[in-house]
């Protein structure tokens, strides 16, 4: 193992880009499967492979290189990402499911999560990562919209973020402007993604004002995305998009006030097939309304009401998710008691990563109790004590360079749900 680190009797040479490197081919070969195969198609006296592919740097290869000749096999985590395209792009299987293994880890949710998105957007090959982190930004998910960030992103990111059912939002209007805006940030050179990205619109979820503004091509109704917009009516799904979307959005409507006649009309059963978001309420959001889990906030939102929440959001407060509610969290959480654990421990691993606290104690506890109050029905210790304990009311946040929105006047708004409700008085 000794002359193998030192690189003593090493037989073959790998270069990428402007470097090159000293390696043993029979290391190379045990661990990558591509490397193998390349090896092996050398012609005799040959000892040089070069790549110029872009899913490698000399970083990444030389930190997976230490990692194949090092004695404990711990990758090095300040290049994780950069391994783990590396790695995905040699083959190598073992590499591939230690990284999974630290992504895996609980830490890498919400912001981190979207951390990993922004690192790798170059990396479109990563499908499976994408999916992976999209599917845990939820809390922050209007904070994401509002950074520059976000803006930065890959179509394919894009697209996961927008298909993920965990999404934290009182709107789909929110989804829908915050892909409208990511479009006109790269406008023109992202007219081919339009129809892609929007694709991902859960249409049914809009209110039936914003659909008809899409039906009557009233783009200019509707924020600064004219162009954008234009764009997307000269595709065949628009029309099916728009024309489904307002058949389901007035269903939806009808089945809230009424929840009754879904038994009564069977053409109104195929709400139940509808996939909602994570729908939340921010109180201190002065167009949010209160939801359910299967119905949003159903009333047309302007561009600018949208502009005023993320221009509050860019202001970058730690605890800018502290009046945010979901629907019936209590009786739902009783009911769904591993629901329950997982949105605790999400909020612990938020609190526990800058204070001096033992996070895996915590969390220990935390589903211990869980499992306690589920099969033992005579306990009285309530799991919300641990978790809605006063130090997780201010949890840190990683700050972003927000992107700021467009002024435009407000358009008139139409209420198809709901009615104002009063709003809590504090502010961020």
């Amino acid at each position: 193992m000794e002359y193998i680190q030192k690189t003593e009797f090493a037989d073959i040479i790998i270069t990428i880009g402007d470097h090159s490197f000293l390696c043993h081919s029979v290391v190379l070969c045990i661990y990558s499967e591509l490397l193998l195969t390349k090896i092996l198609e050398l012609p005799i006296g040959e000892d040089k492979i070069v790549f110029d592919e872009v899913e490698l740097t000399p970083e990444g290869f030389s930190d997976v290189y230490e990692w194949m000749i090092s004695s404990d096999g711990t990758p090095d985590q300040s290049n994780l990402l950069d391994m783990f395209r590396t790695a995905y792009y040699l083959e190598i299987t073992e590499l591939l499911n230690i990284c999974w293994g630290i992504l895996d880890n609980h830490v890498y949710d919400e912001f981190s999560a979207f951390h990993v998105l922004y690192e790798l957007r170059g990396a479109t090959e990563l499908d499976e990562v994408f999916e992976t982190m999209s599917s845990r930004v939820s809390r922050v998910t209007m904070a994401v919209l509002a950074s520059r960030e976000f803006m930065s992103l890959a179509e394919v990111q894009v697209c996961h973020l927008l298909k993920s059912s965990s999404l934290s939002v009182n709107s789909e209007t929110e989804i829908l402007y915050g892909a409208l805006s990511w479009l006109l940030y790269g406008w023109p050179e992202r007219r081919s993604s339009t129809t892609t990205v929007l694709k991902n619109i859960r249409y049914s979820f809009l209110s039936p004002t914003m659909l008809s503004k899409f039906k009557a091509l009233e783009q200019n109704e509707i924020g600064p995305f004219s162009e954008v917009l234009e764009e997307f009516s000269q595709s065949p799904d628009f029309m099916p998009l728009v024309r489904d979307g307002l058949f389901n959005s007035s269903l939806i409507i009808t089945v809230y006030n009424d929840p009754s006649c879904i038994d009564d009309n069977v053409e109104y059963k195929q709400v139940k097939a509808l996939e909602p978001r994570s729908w939340i309420n921010d109180l201190s959001c002065e167009y949010h309304r209160p939801v359910t889990r299967m119905c949003p906030n159903m009333r047309y939102i302007s561009f600018e009401e949208f502009s005023d929440y993320l221009e509050i959001l860019s202001e970058g407060r730690h605890d800018f998710d502290k009046d945010i509610q979901y629907p019936d969290d209590k009786k739902y959480g009783e009911q769904n008691p591993e629901w329950q654990m997982k949105q605790d421990i999400n909020k612990i691993s938020l609190f526990t990563r800058v204070m001096s606290v033992d996070e895996d104690e915590y969390i220990k506890e935390l589903k211990d109790d869980c499992y306690r109050d589920h099969y033992d029905s005579h306990r009285s210790r309530d799991l919300s004590q641990i978790v809605d304990n006063i130090e997780l009311r201010g949890l840190p946040r990683e700050k972003y360079d927000y992107y700021q929105t467009y002024d435009y006047s407000q358009t008139d708004e139409t209420s198809e749900l709901g009615s104002p409700t009063p709003r809590n008085s504090s502010t961020f």
